[in-house]
């Protein structure tokens, strides 16, 4: 994202830098990112394609950190210096931006249309990290909306993209995210690579923000698992260490710590956990009413405080506690997780059976079974529907792979005739038309400076005739394939070996005074004269050609000059007794 500020002039690259690291710290930590693009986004700079990517990215850091209205004001401010620098991609952006701030608004309706419109109709220049953007918080608001049959696909797509940008926190943030609907919907095995990829990256690249987000979501996949050793290490390692806990909830990190704890068995540091998740509530265990038992997150900490109780044989306590919450109608619109709901039913089964109460044990328990059954099925369909999406997306990307690869088939086929068009089959020498088509227009270019320039070459072989009417005509195309493999031999990288017609060669030779020229060329006819051609019985030697030189320093830059004046020089080299290098007067 934002290469093309890349291209801006020098005085505008330390600005430039800025909201590049912007961009990059996004998803490591937004309030480095607002410290890092605010100086240049508070300020008018001479480029409007500057102003608009640094008030974007000053408008996507706000979102994560300020209240909606004043996020809102920075949006509008992304939105006219987009619209000043006339760029479409810059107001796609923004206009990417306005469905994520529609989200953290509650609106997720509208984000949805708005989001969808955005992935549907993208700006010809929008890379994969654009992709991803407009993917990942389509995903977001999709899953909000409980419309799994469209958020898993819009979240591997998500995937997908962000593989495909090579930015590492871009993955990190999709796998977390990926990884933590699939364990609310109780699709554990397919959430664990997921949320295990996304820590080793979060560690990689020091983001403490990310691994305390995502650390309670692997910690519950675990537990679901049934791998609570590993659950519990993972508290250990970071949900009680100030710098990862710092970025997630003390009351969410304090219940997920209770849960793991008391998964293995250790009551007492259970107990303490809970105790700060409450403090961290604001409430008392015993004094939970249904005014103050409002959130999903309190009803985390009930369930496990109700298994606590339990587990620690104190059923009287856990019976009233939980009749109580069940009675203050607050679980209903508090609980959204069906994992806690189980946990609580079933600590309130148990209870109530200690009590003696057995229709209303069997009654929490049918409650338990309702939606363990519900949860099961919906693991299920998110299975199932991963496998299909996975799937699709294999096909799609082998039909694009395919595509590729017939495309560069196409192109390497297009080249070997454009190559087999510009050759000489008999000797793999360029031929007339590449000598014309290619060669030519680079001669107006060739350097002047202290002598140097361009030196054409035309070369003859001397008496061919008397070769083929005397061995053959295969015998003579060994004696051309022969001079065609010293002049390959005998040239540098940079100059050209064409074979013109018949038994005429041209050689091309830049940044070479006329001297050099002359002093090359004759260095090819002793090689050639040293060449013994194997013509079958025998084999031919003393073999020579005559060759005239021509100079871009004395006869201009033209193919057609050059080639006259080299023509004319063989002439005379001809006439002089042959097998020798005369130059163009």
């Amino acid at each position: 994202m934002h290469r093309d500020l890349l291209a801006l002039p020098a005085e505008a690259q330390p600005d430039v830098a800025r909201v590049l690291d912007a961009w990059r710290l996004q998803y490591v930590s937004p309030r480095e990112a607002l410290a890092a693009v605010e100086p240049v986004a508070q300020r008018h700079t001479p480029w409007p394609s500057l102003d608009a990517a640094a008030r974007f990215q000053h408008a996507m850091a706000a979102m994560r950190l300020l209240p909606a209205e004043q996020s809102a004001d920075l949006l509008a401010q992304a939105a006219a210096a987009a619209t000043a620098s006339g760029d479409p991609l810059a107001a796609w952006r923004v206009a990417v931006a306005h469905g994520m701030h529609r989200v953290l608004l509650g609106q997720v309706a509208k984000a949805v249309e708005a989001l969808q419109a955005c992935i549907e109709h993208p700006p010809a220049l929008a890379e994969a990290d654009d992709r991803w953007l407009a993917l990942n918080a389509l995903s977001i608001a999709l899953a909000m909306a409980a419309d799994m049959d469209r958020a898993l696909p819009a979240y591997y797509r998500a995937l997908q993209a962000a593989r495909t940008s090579g930015l590492p926190m871009l993955l990190a943030t999709t796998a977390c995210n990926l990884g933590g609907y699939q364990t609310d919907l109780h699709n554990p095995e397919e959430a664990r690579p997921l949320l295990e990829e996304a820590l080793a990256v979060a560690l990689d690249h020091g983001s403490d923000r990310l691994v305390g987000l995502l650390a309670p979501g692997l910690v519950e996949c675990y537990g679901a698992l049934g791998l609570h050793d590993e659950a519990l290490a993972l508290v250990q390692r970071f949900l009680l260490q100030a710098r990862f806990a710092a970025s997630t909830d003390p009351a969410a990190v304090a219940t997920t710590a209770a849960l793991a704890w008391l998964n293995v068995g250790r009551l007492d540091e259970a107990e303490q956990a809970l105790a700060r998740a409450w403090a961290a509530h604001g409430d008392d265990q015993a004094e939970v009413a249904g005014a103050r038992f409002s959130s999903s997150l309190s009803a985390f900490t009930a369930s496990v405080q109700a298994q606590w109780w339990v587990r620690s044989g104190r059923m009287a306590e856990a019976d009233a506690f939980c009749e109580r919450v069940l009675a203050e109608g607050a679980w209903q619109g508090a609980l959204d997780n069906p994992s806690d709901r189980i946990r609580f039913f079933a600590a309130a089964a148990l209870a109530a059976e200690a009590q003696g109460d057995f229709r209303r044990a069997l009654q929490r328990e049918r409650e338990r079974w309702q939606v363990f059954e519900r949860m099961t099925a919906r693991g299920a369909k998110a299975r199932l529907q991963t496998l299909h999406v996975r799937h699709e997306l294999a096909r799609l990307q082998h039909e694009r792979d395919a595509a590729r690869r017939a495309a560069q088939l196409a192109r390497d086929e297009g080249d070997r005739l454009r190559d087999q068009a510009l050759r000489d089959a008999l000797t793999g020498l360029h031929n007339r038309r590449h000598l014309e088509q290619v060669v030519a227009p680079r001669l107006s270019g060739a350097p002047h400076a202290d002598g140097l320039g361009t030196a054409l070459a035309l070369l003859d072989l001397d008496r061919f005739k008397a070769v083929n009417d005397t061995h053959g005509h295969a015998a003579g195309d060994q004696v051309l394939r022969a001079l065609a493999g010293v002049l390959r031999a005998g040239i540098r990288k940079g100059d050209v070996a064409c074979r013109v017609g018949g038994e005429e060669f041209v050689v091309v030779l830049p940044g070479v005074t006329p001297e050099q020229a002359r002093a090359r060329c004759q260095a090819l006819l002793a090689r050639f004269a040293g060449t013994a051609v194997d013509v079958g019985s025998t084999a031919l030697t003393g073999l020579s050609f005559s060759c005239g030189v021509a100079h871009t320093a004395r006869h201009g830059s033209e193919l057609t000059g050059l080639l006259k004046a080299a023509d004319e020089a063989l002439y005379r080299a001809k006439t002089q007794g042959r097998a020798q290098v005369v130059d163009a007067a």
